[in-house]
């Protein structure tokens, strides 16, 4: 049994067992249904020590966002840095996602019951510079002429997302579509998406068109 005094005198070991009890409930009931004293037992900590941590039931959804996505961020914040070709940028920024979300399932449904609970609150960016630096690059590959300049840069990133994301979230509704098990068609549906969205963004005269 866990020693709620020995927590106390851990900082680190008290916040990631917080966050990791934070997510299995939030996975499994969804923000709202889950209070901070379901955390707090599942945890075994007391819901002050919360409070000290990470303040509000809102903050610590914010904070357990980042830390999901915090290696993800890293590997995407590089690409954006690093990688000068931009459609090679956009290959490399869709398989770091997808690969992502493929490995980890139970953010996949942490941003179902974003959608459901249609909590605008709970969507906030918890590494709004990614996303900022994102669109920034996509506005400096069509300056150059690499991408096309009729397209919105956020439209182009949301696209990405939502492609990679709803494959994950409704795979299952899509099963009768393929032979075999669902999940072995994921690198297949990841090759198409690429191939098409990298096909359609290039600027006209720029190469594959």
């Amino acid at each position: 049994m866990t020693d709620p005094l020995s927590k106390r005198r851990d900082p680190v070991a008290t916040r990631k067992a917080i966050l990791e009890a934070a997510e299995e409930l939030f996975v499994d009931r969804g923000f709202a249904a889950t209070s901070m004293s379901d955390i707090a037992k599942r945890a075994g900590v007391t819901k002050s020590l919360i409070h000290h941590h990470f303040g509000s039931k809102q903050d610590l959804w914010v904070e357990l966002k980042r830390f999901l996505l915090a290696h993800y961020a890293e590997v995407q914040m590089e690409l954006l840095e690093t990688q000068t070709d931009g459609r090679d940028l956009l290959q490399q920024s869709f398989e770091t996602l997808f690969s992502f979300l493929r490995d980890h399932p139970g953010f996949v449904r942490l941003s179902s019951w974003m959608d459901l609970e249609k909590d605008r609150g709970l969507a906030d960016q918890a590494y709004p510079d990614l996303v900022f630096s994102g669109i920034e690059r996509v506005r400096a590959e069509q300056k150059a002429g690499r991408i096309r300049d009729d397209i919105e840069p956020a439209h182009l990133i949301a696209a990405m997302v939502s492609l990679c994301s709803h494959w994950f979230r409704a795979r299952s509704e899509f099963a009768t579509f393929y032979e075999g098990p669902i999940e072995d068609w994921d690198e297949s549906y990841q090759r198409a998406i690429v191939q098409v969205m990298t096909s359609g963004v290039g600027a006209r005269g720029s190469r594959d068109e």
